[in-house]
């Protein structure tokens, strides 16, 4: 699959180590990124990163191009309600 500017992808566990390093990387492509975690602060933080390296591609989007869910993708439960 070819990674082109405007396309989208949810990385769970995204707010750090392998996950936080693939959201960043996707978003020097000018993917779109929705970074899923536990941990706000941070999965925040991440969000905003890729935020920056897709304003390179994306110079007047009307919506964010990375967002931040909070959720435990381990709970059933949690992501039928997020």
């Amino acid at each position: 699959m070819e990674l082109k500017p405007g396309l989208s992808a949810l990385v769970t566990g995204g707010a750090s180590g392998i996950g936080k390093a693939l959201s960043l990387a996707l978003g020097a492509k000018g993917i779109f990124v929705t970074v899923v975690d536990l941990s706000e602060e941070k999965g925040k933080e991440v969000a905003s990163l890729v935020q920056k390296e897709n304003a390179k591609f994306h110079t007047s989007l009307g919506f964010p191009s990375a967002l931040f869910v909070k959720c435990d993708v381990t709970d059933a439960g949690r992501q039928k309600s997020t």
